[in-house]
């Protein structure tokens, strides 16, 4: 799928969402009113490798990394444990090819706080993966909340 008919069905998808574009990565936070500097974040895509992230090889040409939050007992069931937090500009040990196209696998950099990834879906792959987007959202939204109930 390319990035830009992805970045238009998050937003188009999602009541409340906000963006705000970084470094090559455009952040998705749930943040109705904008009652939040930035809301809750349960989503990013980005373009190009960072200065402490450059496992995924996203300095390719077209390439892009999807990434999402889904629940802790999502992550247990596709990934079992979460990996050790890497050393700054370094990632996780995995098994997977952390460049790889359209596999579904734990963030090169933060899967120890259950982050996933996926490079370059396909339009099936995001089929797939859409019921774990929707938790990572959900649980946005429940955050969200949270803090704007102390304020």
């Amino acid at each position: 799928m390319k990035v830009e008919k992805l970045l238009q069905y998050i937003i188009n998808t999602f009541d409340g969402v906000a963006t705000k574009n970084a470094y090559g990565e455009t952040t998705f936070f749930y943040n109705p009113g904008s009652k939040l500097p930035s809301g809750s974040y349960f989503c990013t895509i980005k373009e190009q490798d960072g200065p402490n992230d450059k496992s995924s090889n996203l300095n390719r040409e077209g390439f892009y990394r999807l990434s999402f939050k889904p629940s802790p007992s999502t992550y247990k069931k596709f990934f079992g444990d979460k990996p050790k937090r890497p050393i700054k500009g370094k990632h996780i040990e995995s098994d997977f090819n952390l460049s790889d196209e359209n596999v579904w696998m734990p963030h090169a950099v933060y899967a120890w706080m259950g982050w996933t990834m996926v490079i370059n879906p396909s339009s099936q792959k995001i089929k797939e993966i859409w019921p774990y987007i929707e938790e990572a959202y959900a649980q946005a939204k429940k955050n969200f909340e949270k803090k704007t109930d102390k304020t």
